[in-house]
């Protein structure tokens, strides 16, 4: 009886603790390479947007001359279109005031036909 039952219990619990802690250490471990492999990826995409903003500033500066010329263009023709517009609006007012002239003389012409000579 000169062992202690408790020692060899106590070292089962100490055996059991340290395997837990290894295990936390290794998890610990793959999770840092985890992080590091994150962290590259995420410099790629960074390098890669930065790429990508720069391919589109450079397209917007080629492509501002053409658009701004677009608009100019788009307003000359607003422009137009309104101004052809009252043109139009001023006809349809002729041809209105035209056809009741027409139609007032239609009618005395044939008041005058239905008199009796």
């Amino acid at each position: 009886m000169s062992e202690d039952p408790t020692r060899n219990l106590n070292e089962a619990k100490l055996d059991r603790l340290l395997s837990i802690v290894e295990r936390i250490l290794s998890d610990v471990e793959t999770l840092k390479s985890d992080v590091e492999a994150l962290k590259a990826d995420n410099q790629e995409l960074k390098q890669r947007l930065l790429a990508l903003e720069d391919r589109v500033d450079a397209r917007l500066r080629e492509t501002r001359p053409i658009w701004e010329a677009v608009l100019l263009r788009l307003d000359k023709i607003e422009i137009e279109v309104k101004k052809n517009q009252a043109e139009v609006r001023l006809l349809a007012g002729d041809i209105i005031d035209i056809r009741v002239r027409e139609m007032d003389r239609e009618k005395r012409i044939s008041d005058l036909e239905q008199r009796p000579s």
